[in-house]
């Protein structure tokens, strides 16, 4: 019998097909869009410290009473006992961002939003939306000096109301613009009566008494010519943080006669990151310094750094605003919401040891 050959086998099917390296590709995608899109771990707060992410990214904060107002990017609102409630102002835009809180000599709260300055008065909120023609943009700065004007600083220049008492009560407001090409980001009134506005292109202080002004910008020693943060500190200097991301840098200015001058630029290591983004002097003489990119450092009154809180122990890297809390404590504004330290967590490895 003649030997047969033995049957082919049949072909194997190819593992290299299209369909094979398509679905490789789909699953590579989906977990990629799983791990972009995986919700983020929650944030949970250390003993005695209270977190509010309801109130949502804060731009600035104020007491009144045992209460906290809240002013940020999805509008205002008020923190009672640990509750948070939204503020609806008659007249006002739904929800505008908020950037700047203040009171003025007779208790009323001024509001800086995204489209003017309003007044809660007495019988119904009061609107200012332009000054001498220009319109009241990104109002980021709010400010009263001792003779009871108050000092706008928007996205477009420095104004200031003459009569505020009187514009907060009713009455026409007379009000008059000093600049109106520069974009400002910060404000203060110094005991001097000296008006600051920190500015996206410099720092500018205007004198009242002579109506002059005295500026600064990176030639003339300014980190950054972004001036984000100001304060002035019991021993009248003022503290000016200045930046962009991780790009910055916080001076101490001095008087020196009638002019102001920069007494010293404060060392790198002292902080938290390079852009200070707010600042505060708390009853003890502390001062706290929040930055833009990693939480942020507190200086002892010989100014070293007796405490840094990096920016993975709070519920977002940035700390926009801090301030005393009624009753003790501190509150830190965050784009994640208000942080509220009880006193006792204040004092609890935060304040420096005297």
């Amino acid at each position: 019998m003649a030997h047969q050959p033995p049957l082919a086998s049949p072909p194997r099917a190819r593992r290299d097909t299209p369909w094979v390296w398509v679905a490789v590709w789909l699953l590579v995608m989906l977990a990629g869009a799983f791990w972009v899109l995986r919700p983020a771990p929650a944030y949970v707060a250390p003993p005695g410290w209270a977190h509010m992410p309801e109130t949502g990214p804060v731009l600035d904060v104020i007491a009144e009473g045992q209460d906290l107002i809240v002013a940020g990017r999805n509008g205002l609102f008020r923190v009672r006992d640990g509750d948070v409630g939204r503020i609806d102002v008659p007249g006002m835009a739904a929800a505008p961002v908020s950037y700047a809180l203040a009171r003025d000599a007779s208790g009323r709260l001024w509001i800086g939003h995204e489209t003017g300055v309003t007044v809660m008065a007495e019988t119904a909120p009061r609107h200012l939306d332009r000054i001498d023609g220009t319109l009241l943009k990104e109002v980021r700065a709010l400010e009263f000096d001792p003779q009871g004007r108050a000092w706008i600083g928007f996205n477009g220049g420095v104004g200031m109301i003459e009569n505020a008492a009187d514009f907060g009560a009713g009455g026409e407001a007379r009000a008059t613009l000093l600049r109106d090409d520069v974009r400002v980001l910060s404000a203060l009134v110094d005991d001097q009566g000296g008006v600051w506005a920190g500015t996206t292109d410099g720092l500018w202080r205007f004198a009242p008494q002579n109506a002059t002004w005295q500026a600064w910008n990176t030639g003339d020693g300014l980190p950054n010519r972004q001036v984000a943060s100001m304060m002035q500190d019991r021993d009248g200097r003022v503290w000016i943080g200045t930046g962009f991301h991780q790009q910055g840098g916080t001076l101490v200015f001095e008087p020196d006669g009638a002019a102001w001058r920069i007494a010293f630029e404060l060392p790198a290591e002292r902080m938290a990151a390079p852009k200070t983004r707010s600042l505060f002097q708390d009853g003890h003489g502390n001062i706290w310094l929040g930055t833009e990119t990693n939480g942020f450092s507190v200086l002892a009154a010989d100014r070293q750094a007796a405490t840094i809180v990096p920016g993975d122990k709070l519920p977002d890297v940035e700390v926009t605003s801090i301030g005393a809390m009624p009753g003790g404590g501190v509150w830190l504004g965050t784009l994640d919401g208000l942080v509220t330290l009880a006193p006792e967590a204040v004092s609890n490895g935060l304040r420096p040891e005297r």
